[in-house]
């Protein structure tokens, strides 16, 4: 997974950037406002948008198969029905 910060003014900036980065299928993490800048506590900084995004780079593996299927004859499917336990009503309510 990758993981990006990005510091800007608003938030159409930032989502320029991360479509521009990481791609349109990169998620918002988080947000935040900070103050940036010198000064005394950040009491003359500049107000910015701090924005983290992430982008899952990893696919999930494919389902392991043989890769030998052979397709059930309807003989076969019919056979396999016959055997198969039918489902039986339940006892209504006890009253």
């Amino acid at each position: 997974m990758d993981l990006k910060r990005y510091r800007v003014n608003n938030i159409q900036e930032a989502l320029q950037l991360i479509k521009k980065d990481l791609g349109p299928e990169a998620v918002i993490v988080s947000t935040r406002q900070i103050k940036e800048g010198k000064g005394t506590f950040g009491l003359f900084g500049k107000t910015v948008l701090e924005v983290t995004a992430a982008l899952d780079r990893e696919k999930p593996a494919p389902a392991k198969t043989s890769g030998k299927t052979t397709p059930m004859s309807a003989a076969a499917r019919y056979e396999l029905k016959e055997q198969s336990p039918q489902p039986t009503a339940l006892p209504g309510p006890s009253t």
